[in-house]
């Protein structure tokens, strides 16, 4: 009896280190990052505008999303998503170099302050980041639960794009191009 316990204990441990390993590897391929089509439930929706605290200790207290009147990019993050490890080094890097005409903020979902500023410490570039710690804003505001998510709003809070899973480079930039062209348009 006590055998066939430790091996029903033994079983049900490896299934669910399997389970486990499964959904927080790190993929190796960007065939996890995938475009919400323009049909997507947000896209074409004015988002509230909410205030988040800041996870920055030099900065504003608050930080407001989306930014009042600027096109704004929401990169929703946590520190123990594998996904987000792979994009922070691409989002950073892209964050160099991007219009002054958008906003990008870093909004940690599901996170602590504590784990989410070491994680975005990694990065070479402080990046705006607000906290959303119980993940409300994401999941109400925003209408997701799962990590990362990037979402392209206009300046008149209106999503334009959203990106679910690790964003690419081209996809921030045609994000970012449609954003601008929403400010040539008003």
């Amino acid at each position: 009896m006590m055998f066939l316990s430790l091996g029903i204990g033994s079983a049900i441990a490896v299934t669910m280190i399997s389970v486990v390993s499964y959904f927080t590897k790190v993929p190796t391929t960007s065939t996890t990052t995938t475009s919400i089509p323009s049909s997507a439930p947000l896209v074409g929706h004015t988002v509230d505008d909410v205030h988040l605290p800041s996870l920055s200790t030099d900065g504003p207290r608050e930080i407001h999303l989306p930014a009042h009147g600027t096109p704004t990019i929401v990169v929703f993050f946590a520190s123990w998503c594998g996904p987000c490890r792979e994009e922070l080094p691409l989002i950073s890097e892209w964050f160099l170099h991007k219009p002054s005409e958008i906003a990008l903020v870093m909004v940690a979902s599901n996170d602590t302050a504590a784990a989410a500023t070491k994680f975005l410490q990694r990065s070479s570039v402080a990046l705006p980041a607000a906290l959303d710690a119980d993940g409300t804003v994401a999941s109400t505001t925003y209408g997701f639960g799962t990590l990362p998510e990037t979402v392209f709003v206009d300046g008149e809070g209106v999503v334009q794009k959203v990106v679910y899973g690790a964003v690419s480079t081209k996809q921030l930039n045609a994000g970012t191009a449609q954003l601008l062209a929403t400010i040539t348009r008003n």
